[in-house]
């Protein structure tokens, strides 16, 4: 047999936890009989051991294995190269050592806990050198290679994907959490008074019959505050990428796009394939696919809608229902408090430039004849569409058209109005009028009218002024001096110098101007608009200066009025 390293054994195949040697296992066979391991050495008896002394160069290999004992000679391990000594019980050079115990188990072991406990026994064959301390070194926490370098702003990845914002709360006074406020975009735009100035101007060629897309356009484009908004880029940052009622800025980027090449006046007409492109407007209305032509009022709503989706502000809408006490509560409000605190409730799920600029509101009010109970409605608007009364030759005024907008009318017979504290259908009176009025005003003259599976075109010449139509007659009273104004705009004034001021007068001067010649099948629109106190008529591509009798005609479609300032 051999003497290895303390213990006696025929042959080692392999190294053995201390937890097996106890058992006999059977490696193989040799030509005389099974070899077993023996059993295991204590460690008292162990720690006795005497090591052989090293074997002499000219000494003579043994001939049989367990004639004799073969020694090897002790060595220690030398110390990691550059790393000092922390070994606080180095084993020292001897001929006789102890195996020392194994250490307690510690109950918060430490990462830089040295390894006395282990030692690698194969490698004390290798050298004659004298036993030293086998130190190691401590381990860090701490990252030892230094972080890679950051990468260039050019190659950096930018994460652009639209996530929700996350709910903010506000404590008050007494240290209490007032309710959520929805996430919202952070996106101000100045709304101003703008007087007459020259505005970029362009003329848009027509890709078959889209005169109905063209028209609108140019009317949108100038109005200069509004168009700004999309030359400085400012839509870019308002896109409303969780919106799924929008386009995620596909829509309001094709009209930017279009609006900043027609102020940029560098050709004398664009050419708009990529607004109407199968990836832009007939991807989102395929009603807009093809060459047929479309009524321009329509394709106005649209876009206004559409750009009002994509610049949305608020990311998360709220659910919006009133219960029968508060409709209750509403019906005893002033109209000017109640048409406020409806229109704040709009705002809170809609609100964007669109709605600065072009949206109104209606108040709708029914009323029973027979016990006076009455129920109001408060609708928002961004095209005010009017009818053209029939029965009168000549010019009809337009205050006519309006008169007959906001005429009260009586619902009975099967119009009825099933009343809720009557509890059957009652005569009711039903009167519609102004809450609010926005900045720009866009009053549509209903000029088709659907008869069977066609529309008949009124040719009414319809009267309307190029400066200061006035509203303030279709508008609530201003609230009295004694009345609750802290109400009123959520309670904050407003600048005199905001057109959204909901205070009299209400004047607008007109700027733009849609004309229809034709019928709906096979008409043809154009534009007039105003620019440096003169007026350009827009066919299409072609621009050229009129003078402003030509623009009050008997083809107006659509109107476009900018308030002014008292």
């Amino acid at each position: 047999g051999r003497t290895l390293w303390g213990y006696r054994t025929d042959y080692v195949f392999t190294r053995r936890s201390p937890a097996d040697s106890g058992y006999s296992s059977r490696f193989g066979s040799s030509p005389d009989s099974s070899l077993s391991r023996r059993p295991a050495i204590s460690r008292a008896a162990l720690s006795s051991t005497t090591l052989a002394q090293p074997i002499a160069e000219n000494a003579a290999s043994p001939s049989t294995n367990g004639a004799s004992s073969i020694t090897y000679p002790s060595f220690s391990r030398s110390s990691t190269s550059g790393i000092p000594s922390t070994s606080s019980t180095p084993f020292t050079s001897s001929t006789r050592f102890d195996i020392a115990s194994p250490p307690q188990a510690s109950i918060s072991p430490s990462l830089s806990r040295r390894r006395s406990d282990y030692i690698d026994q194969s490698q004390e064959a290798v050298s004659g050198l004298q036993n030293r301390p086998i130190d190691y070194p401590e381990l860090s926490t701490q990252v030892i290679r230094p972080p890679p370098a950051v990468a260039s702003p050019a190659l950096e990845r930018q994460d652009n994907r639209p996530r929700l914002p996350s709910y903010s709360t506000s404590s008050t006074s007494q240290g209490q959490l007032k309710a959520p406020t929805p996430p919202r975009i952070e996106s101000y735009w100045p709304v101003t008074y703008w007087a007459d100035s020259r505005i970029g101007i362009s003329g848009l060629r027509n890709l078959g019959n889209t005169c109905y897309m063209n028209a609108p356009i140019q009317c949108l484009s100038a109005s200069p505050p509004f168009a700004r908004f999309f030359n400085e880029g400012r839509w870019k940052s308002a896109i409303n990428f969780t919106n799924t009622l929008g386009s995620k800025g596909k829509l309001t980027g094709a009209f930017a796009k279009l609006v900043h090449a027609m102020w940029a006046n560098e050709i004398p007409h664009q050419t708009p394939h990529d607004f109407k492109a199968s990836h832009t407007i007939c991807s989102l209305n395929s009603q807009y696919v093809g060459t047929d032509q479309h009524d321009s009022q329509e394709f106005l709503s649209f876009l206004l809608d559409g750009i009002h989706e994509d610049l949305n502000r608020v990311v998360v809408r709220q659910p919006w229902t009133k219960t029968p006490e508060e409709e209750a509560e509403l019906e005893k409000l002033p109209p000017q408090i109640a048409s406020e605190q409806e229109w704040r409730a709009w705002k809170a799920r809609n609100d964007s430039v669109i709605v600065d600029y072009f949206q109104g509101q209606f108040r709708n009010q029914m009323k029973c004849l027979t016990c006076n109970k009455t129920s109001t409605t408060y609708n928002t608007f961004s095209i005010l569409s009017v009818p053209i009364p029939s029965g009168r030759s000549g010019k009809m005024p337009l205050q006519r058209c309006l008169d007959a907008f906001f005429n009260t009318e009586v619902m009975e017979k099967d119009d009825a109005w099933d009343c809720p504290q009557c509890k059957q259908k009652q005569r009711a009176s039903k009167q519609l009028s102004l809450a609010r009025l926005p900045p720009i005003l866009v009053i549509h003259l209903k000029r088709f009218e659907a008869n069977g599976r066609f529309s008949d075109k009124i040719d009414t010449f319809v009267d309307f002024p190029l400066k200061s139509l006035d509203f303030t007659s279709y508008m609530p009273p201003p609230l009295p001096a004694g009345a609750d104004h802290g109400r009123l705009n959520g309670g904050v004034p407003m600048s005199p110098d905001d057109p959204r001021s909901q205070m009299p007068p209400y004047k607008y001067d007109l700027y733009g101007v849609t004309n229809h010649t034709g019928n709906l099948s096979s008409g043809h629109y154009t534009a007039y608009v105003a620019s440096g106190g003169g007026w350009k008529y827009c066919d299409d591509s072609t621009i050229k200066d009129v003078d402003h009798k030509q623009v009050v005609s008997q083809k107006a479609y659509v109107l476009f009025y900018k308030r002014t300032k008292a």
